[in-house]
């Protein structure tokens, strides 16, 4: 009796490395995880009736054995079907150990439930063995691909802060060329119907000189809260640098652009600063549609040529690229 208590206490210890893994590697469905904690002090008591009360390593290895091969289905399952977009191959390697650990803890629970008593735990055959070595390189596997799993969403963190501007969360201009490249390699994607939004927020730099550049800050903030909460989800902001504003308007006709852009304008032209009530903000947009094979950076040429136009014509206001063509 004395000698199985170490191999308890190991299933425990796995137990907890299990539950813990998929509750926190891949944010995991917590109901799942519940109702396994749940059933602990069932599975105790049992090992305990059955060391004390009426001893039987059988019956144990068969309550511990079928325990951990559910726990071990379970996270398994939530391991590969967590929420976290994660690099697929140490997800696909822990999910793989996990199972195969499963079904030799199922094997040896199946073994041993229709075999004789086991008298010598220590002196157990490979029924026995091989279900320790695959729990022992399943936590290895754990272990590995976790670190894999937390280096990859770290690369993937710095590289979603470099294309990101500090200031408003917009994407950069290095942002704005990826995820512009996606947007036109995609086949799926018309880019003929993709309009693009030059805008510029009016007399800036009289803003910075009479309230100081903390005011100039919190007017771009402004600004890019309303283009984020106003604009639809499929469109990509990016602040292009200072207080000009890139949009990137995919899958839109002309006519539901125009309107897109007199919306923005009079979003922002009605828009107060806190605590500055004295600053009316107002921006000139310059509008250019992809025609023909044009590449992003033609197209947002063409739209900072009407943008100058804008600025040239008295700010506040909207000017089409020649091209334009009105439905």
């Amino acid at each position: 009796m004395a000698i199985y208590l170490p191999g308890k206490h190991t299933s425990v210890f796995r137990l907890k490395c299990y539950l813990l893994c998929y509750a926190l590697l891949r944010k995991a469905n917590l109901r799942s995880i519940t109702k396994l904690i749940f059933f602990v002090p069932v599975v105790t008591f049992l090992l305990i009736y059955y060391t004390a009360f009426e001893p039987s390593t059988n019956t144990r290895v068969v309550i511990v054995s079928s325990y951990l091969a559910v726990t071990m289905l379970v996270a398994a399952w939530e391991i590969f079907h967590g929420n976290e977009q994660d690099n697929k191959l140490p997800v696909i390697v822990v999910s793989a150990s996990l199972l195969f650990t499963a079904l030799t803890m199922t094997t040896r629970a199946i073994l041993v439930f229709n075999s004789r008593e086991l008298q010598d735990y220590m002196a157990a055959s490979w029924v026995h063995q091989i279900p320790f070595i695959t729990s022992v390189f399943s936590i290895i596997a754990l272990a590995f691909c976790l670190v894999w799993i937390i280096n990859s969403r770290l690369v993937r963190s710095l590289e979603n802060l470099s294309m990101r501007d500090s200031l408003t969360s917009l994407y950069n201009r290095r942002g704005l060329e990826k995820v512009a490249r996606h947007l036109f390699e995609n086949k799926q994607s018309n880019k003929h119907s993709t309009t693009v939004l030059m805008c510029d927020i009016d007399h800036f730099k009289s803003i910075n000189d009479n309230f100081g550049h903390h005011v100039g800050d919190i007017v771009i903030q402004d600004v890019a809260t309303l283009l984020k909460q106003h604009l639809r989800s499929s469109d990509i902001i990016c602040r292009y640098g200072g207080e000009e504003f890139v949009v990137l308007l995919p899958n839109t006709d002309t006519n539901h652009a125009k309107d897109l852009a007199e919306r923005v304008r009079v979003l922002i032209h009605n828009h107060r600063v806190k605590d500055y009530p004295s600053i009316i903000p107002s921006i000139s947009i310059g509008v250019a549609k992809c025609t023909n094979s044009q590449t992003v950076n033609h197209l947002i040429g063409k739209a900072d040529t009407a943008l100058y136009q804008a600025k040239e014509s008295g700010r506040n206001c909207i000017v089409y690229d020649e091209e334009f063509e009105f439905g």
